[in-house]
């Protein structure tokens, strides 16, 4: 049989074009994967489905009356408390939405009830929602918490803001219980310095969670909020903490969601620097054990000599912290993304490290020490500023299938153990080349030596990542309200394959989250870099996404 040469040409054009659409769905894939997970971050305006609710009550601070409303749309009430009280025994089958429309309410704290969901974000003329249109404020006016939860309830739709606290907890308490807290914004809230601190002593107890405290079987879902600008004067957990043990059926964990943790700050006042404020972002202690997944934690510090920026974990806890961007976290002393210790176990699994630093020079990304332990698998953990990327030290860990480079200060990885009694920690498969100070470096072994086998410390031929860019930006422009910056350039039009992408300008780091034909937005407030905004170049690092 005879096959012409036109028909062995279309076979070649169709076979050139076959993996020609292979190498484009292999490109595309990471970023597409970072659109989708960028997409699912941070506040939106969700529907309310009435057919779930037995009742439905309303409140205007606005028009609303407390003395002649009765609840409806018509007559709504003119305070949250009077609607709180208004239904006897909701029940699950009896559930209460209680609408609450456009601005300030600061009369008291608000004392969550068992099946009664507090919705902010309603217009008080049509009662459609938009909560970002009609911003529902809920102020502390930083004199008393804002909110205490309770079981079977849901918050949200608000501005919580200006929180404050004598005990754990700034803005929202949830003790023993969980609520579900949803599309929020928790502003500038703080917990207060107890009166008992001790100089010279470490490792004090504070009153922890500036944003919210969750303690002893709490196990919330918290998702999609912004924290930002939290703090604890003393005590662990800036943004969140998350403390006490679980012994509920099944053993649930807390949810930590699709939210945004920016410029959260634990221990601003821990003046005798005694190491008892750490977890910038978020601090887990004493068995607490919630799923972090795909949040972007930037940009939050811990002071008083204590450790972690981005995240903390001590004692008996063994959170699950999944495919986050945790970048620009300042840690006092130490572990400037993570730090894991006193028998803490995560698992710190796919997430991407970048910028993060330490003021006293110690590790960037992770530290795990103090008989700490850690599975790290399949990260990317790039360019943190100092004492290397990662640091193990005196306990058990296992790394796998990381992504180490380009990290300042300090090898890709270093090991140091004087314990007997663990098991050999395990350093395998992982990608470690071109950081600053060495690749993997064993300082210290008097315990069993660790099984470092199969790492790869040159970079490989087939890693093929796009490149980073420097850019000029003409002007910097923040929405308060999405706590977003639109960045436009001067110069560049192909902004559209940076979503997920980890920028810095200044001494300031962030992720893309969308982007225009010259612009990108990014979470945060870059436009307080006023006048000098000109002076920096926008660092737009390499996609990674291909090896996260």
């Amino acid at each position: 049989m005879k096959i012409s040469a036109q028909k062995i040409l279309k076979s070649v054009y169709a076979f050139f074009a076959v993996v020609l659409l292979l190498a484009l769905a292999t490109y595309s894939a990471p970023h597409a994967r970072a659109v989708g997970e960028m997409a699912k971050i941070g506040p939106s305006t969700e529907s309310v489905d009435a057919a779930g609710y037995a009742h439905i009550l309303h409140v205007s601070v606005a028009s609303g009356n407390d003395e002649t409303g009765n609840g409806s749309s018509k007559r709504p009430w003119a305070s949250i408390e009077k609607a709180l009280v208004a239904v006897d025994e909701p029940t699950e089958n009896n559930k209460v939405a209680i609408k609450v429309a456009e601005g300030t309410y600061d009369r008291s704290t608000l004392e969550c009830r068992p099946f009664v969901d507090l919705l902010g974000g309603y217009s008080a003329n049509s009662w459609k929602r938009d909560i970002f249109k009609f911003e529902t404020i809920l102020d502390g006016l930083h004199e008393r918490r804002v909110l205490v939860g309770s079981d079977n309830c849901r918050i949200d739709g608000f501005v919580i803001r200006r929180g404050r606290a004598f005990g754990h907890g700034g803005a929202i308490l949830c003790d023993g219980v969980s609520p579900v807290i949803t599309n929020n914004r928790i502003l500038d809230s703080y917990t207060v310095s107890p009166p008992e601190v001790r100089p010279g002593t470490f490792h004090q107890a504070g009153n922890r969670g500036g944003g919210i405290a969750c303690l002893f079987d709490a196990v919330p879902k918290i998702k999609n909020n912004i924290f930002k600008d939290n703090w604890t004067e003393f005590g662990d957990g800036g943004g969140l903490s998350i403390y006490g043990w679980v012994r509920l059926e099944g053993r649930p964990r807390a949810e930590v969601e699709n939210n945004v943790f920016i410029g959260n700050v634990s221990g601003t006042k821990d003046i005798y620097r005694t190491r008892s404020s750490s977890g910038g972002a978020i601090a887990c202690s004493h068995e607490a054990s919630p799923l972090i997944r795909n949040n972007v934690i930037a940009h939050n510090r811990a002071m008083g000599r204590s450790d972690a920026g981005g995240i903390y974990c001590e004692y008996f806890s063994s959170p699950e912290i999944l495919n986050n961007w945790i970048v620009g976290n300042e840690g006092d002393d130490d572990g400037g993304g993570i730090y894991t210790m006193r028998d803490g176990e995560p698992l710190i699994k796919e997430n991407f490290f970048a910028g993060n630093w330490t003021t006293g020079g110690g590790v960037g990304a992770i530290r795990v020490s103090k008989e700490g332990r850690a599975r790290i698998i399949g990260n990317v953990i790039v360019r943190n500023q100092t004492g290397g990327a990662v640091r193990l030290v005196d306990g058990y860990s296992v790394m796998e299938g990381n992504l180490v480079t380009e990290n300042l200060g300090g090898p890709g990885i270093s090991y140091s153990q004087v314990f007997t009694h663990y098991q050999p920690s395990v350093i395998r498969d992982n990608v470690v080349y071109g950081n600053e100070k060495g690749e993997i470096v064993v300082d210290r072994d008097e315990g069993e030596s660790p099984i470092i086998e199969d790492n790869q410390e040159v970079r490989p031929t087939d890693l093929d990542l796009a490149p980073g860019l420097e850019l000029s930006i003409r002007e910097a422009s923040f929405d308060p309200g999405s706590v977003q910056t639109k960045l436009t350039f001067m110069r560049y039009s192909g902004a559209e394959d940076l979503v997920g992408r980890t920028v810095r300008l200044g001494t300031k780091w962030s992720v893309v989250v969308s982007t225009g034909s010259k612009s990108i937005t990014v979470w945060g407030d870059f436009e307080s870099l006023g006048q000098s905004l000109t002076q920096f170049p926008l660092i737009v690092l390499p996609d990674y996404a291909s090896v996260r």
